[in-house]
């Protein structure tokens, strides 16, 4: 488990290399922010209320993919997202949630390896973005 003592590969199995596909996801964003300027009459407000570094846990509200595209689009940061690890992804999303990547978390339980994961997020100053109420309808 993370400690936050500088955990590494070697001495931790649950180490998260923060931000992982870095080339992917700032071309992810470049994408994303034409495309929702162009479709969407998106008005961002409070982005200077955002810390300058980590560790940050964002919390958001979650009906639909739009508000995850719009976090990597418009958030200052390269998230590292905790989902639903134990029903299968959206299909049509599937193919970009795992290109993306995130850490998958198995509801209804005390997941310590998916907890594991995102405490080695933070321990690097890393940005986590979770949906508490994603999957409930």
């Amino acid at each position: 488990m993370a400690t936050g003592s500088g955990s590494t590969p070697a001495k931790d199995p649950y180490f998260v290399p923060y931000p992982p596909r870095t080339v992917w996801r700032r071309i992810w964003r470049l994408a994303m922010r034409p495309l929702a300027a162009l479709f969407l009459d998106a008005d961002v407000h409070g982005r200077r209320n955002f810390p300058r570094e980590g560790p940050v846990i964002i919390v958001a509200n979650h009906t639909a993919f739009l508000e995850i595209a719009m976090l990597i689009a418009y958030a200052p940061y390269q998230l590292e997202f905790l989902t639903t690890g134990d029903i299968p992804l959206e299909p049509r999303f599937a193919f970009w949630a795992n290109l993306y990547g995130f850490i998958p978390v198995n509801r209804g339980s005390m997941d310590r390896k998916a907890m594991s994961k995102a405490v080695s997020v933070l321990d690097q100053n890393g940005v986590i973005a979770l949906f508490p109420q994603g999957g409930i309808w």
